[in-house]
């Protein structure tokens, strides 16, 4: 899994690169909806039967005009709205076979875009928290444990230890933009974690874990932690991205969609591929 992440790290940074540049979150955004609309479109180009779904289109168009001609006549209306329902059927039937040529590239994908506009990165001066969870073997408040940070980050607090939860949190303030590592002391293991300041766009790694095919999905961006290591994962809680459209706050994943809604209804017309 390692290797199939830096394969798709590099790539989807590649395309999202020309998009980052400009600096704009609703560029970038944009960017990664265009990418995401032409793999859907070559999907349906490559996986579907184009002259099924521009017939079953008609005949649907074809039952709404019915509908509308014999409105006033409610048998003929409940026939035609039979009608309507099974040739929607029989037109998302086509569906099946695109969306699972695309099901594991768009998963992966959207992972990837997840890293880059579900958190933002820290501003100088903010706070954030350093969370460590230990592995059920390796009870937090029986082990030494530190944490060494370079100029970019302030470690502010002593470590809070949690036994509950098998957590030792401190509080980190961020000094100065740019990219760097935290440094984690456990025992004489010695771990590190990534950590980004800056006013721009970045992929983010909120959390290295261990080694395993879910949590290296989930966390694409740095390498696991050794199998062997007592600690589970280490996380940086970065403040979470937010999109405005106007006076409403939205989660990343809904402008993206609609986006690729949009990209992908506008391109299809112009490569005559139909949706």
């Amino acid at each position: 899994m390692s290797f199939i992440n830096m394969i798709v790290n590099r790539l989807v940074d590649g395309l999202l690169w020309p998009f980052v540049q400009s600096n704009s979150v609703w560029t970038a955004l944009a960017g990664a909806s265009l990418v995401a609309s032409i793999l859907l479109l070559l999907a349906f180009r490559v996986c579907s039967d184009q002259s099924a779904i521009r017939r079953k289109k008609k005949r649907i168009s074809g039952h709404l005009l019915e509908l509308l001609l014999f409105q006033h006549d409610l048998i003929l209306g409940l026939k035609s709205c039979g009608r309507i329902l099974l040739a929607n059927l029989s037109y998302l039937r086509e569906y099946v076979a695109p969306l699972l040529c695309t099901a594991v590239p768009v998963t992966l994908l959207i992972v990837q875009l997840a890293c880059w506009f579900e958190s933002r990165p820290l501003l100088e001066g903010e706070p954030a928290v350093l969370e460590v969870t230990f592995a059920d073997r390796s009870p937090p408040f029986q082990l030494p444990v530190g944490v060494s940070a370079d100029e970019m980050v302030i470690v502010e607090t002593d470590s809070l230890r949690i036994p509950q939860l098998r957590q030792v949190n401190w509080r980190l303030r961020a000094a100065e933009p740019g990219r760097g590592e935290v440094g984690l002391q456990v025992a004489a293991e010695q771990l590190s974690k990534s950590i980004v300041v800056g006013n721009g766009i970045a992929k983010l790694s909120t959390t290295r874990t261990q080694p395993g095919l879910w949590n290296q999905l989930v966390h694409p961006v740095e390498a696991p932690l050794p199998s062997d290591s007592r600690v589970e994962s280490i996380r940086v809680r970065y403040p979470p991205r937010e999109f405005w459209c106007g006076p409403y706050r939205m989660n990343w994943l809904l402008p993206f969609v609609v986006l690729m809604i949009l990209f992908s209804l506008v391109l299809g017309r112009i490569c005559r591929v139909a949706i």
